[in-house]
């Protein structure tokens, strides 16, 4: 038993989760034997109104993206990265005659004029203004991770992003469709050592209503704990 829980691993078998005859199957299987490198793609929404024509704003806003792409688990190769906001500021230093970015309502419409231009950039969807055009209500940019190799570094990864992202001084939010089965990894642990604890501590009590000798309790106690010992350590 004991041997079985030092060789216990976290994790699951995505391909476990669908049917045995899905097509999704060979794809779990190609992607965990041959594409570790870079397999994840990062959305960070910021859902609330920024004045992104303020210069703490931006410099809040890159430093979340420069603290992130510092993760160990995280990309830091620029070409991954997408940014309307860096893109927007690049091309307004470039052709500062044609955006003038001084105030706060030259900022938006020079903004509103690059999101509808005619060769719209890809980063144009990442923004959302509000009706009149004035505020940008919400915004995206994406992220790429680094090499993942197994589940415990995808834990890591959840954890290390959620860190980042809750210390910054406006709400962001952190996404991949995968991040809910990450987050029953990160449970699996915690839950498992719980319902240990507490069905002892249940079987215990119930001992010692039934049984006054505390010797004997103590035996029965270290029977169920190794009943519990063996049931994990036979999980491997």
């Amino acid at each position: 038993s004991l041997l079985g829980v030092a060789k216990l691993e976290l994790g699951l078998d995505k391909q476990r989760l669908v049917s045995d005859h899905s097509s999704l199957v060979p794809y779990f299987r190609a992607q965990d034997r041959y594409f570790r490198d870079f397999p994840y793609r990062l959305q960070l929404v910021i859902p609330d109104p920024l004045d992104y024509h303020n210069r703490t704003v931006q410099t809040q806003v890159f430093d979340l993206l420069h603290k992130l792409e510092e993760l160990p688990l995280v990309s830091n190769i620029t070409d991954f990265r997408q940014s309307w906001l860096h893109v927007f500021l690049d091309l307004a230093r470039e052709n500062f005659l044609v955006f003038n970015l001084t105030t706060s309502a030259q900022f938006q419409h020079g903004l509103q004029a690059f999101l509808s231009g005619a060769a719209k950039h890809p980063v144009s969807y990442d923004v959302r203004l509000s009706e009149d055009g004035g505020t940008v209500e919400a915004s995206r940019f994406y992220l790429q991770t680094s090499r993942v190799a197994d589940a415990q570094e995808e834990i890591q990864l959840l954890a290390g992003l959620r860190e980042v992202t809750d210390a910054a001084p406006f709400r962001v939010i952190v996404y991949n469709p995968l991040f809910p089965i990450f987050d029953q990894y990160s449970d699996v642990l915690s839950q498992t050592i719980q319902t240990v604890l507490i069905c002892i501590s249940v079987m215990a009590v119930v001992t010692l209503v039934f049984i006054p000798n505390r010797g004997s309790v103590a035996w029965v106690i270290f029977t169920i704990f190794s009943v519990e010992l063996g049931v994990v350590g036979f999980m491997a």
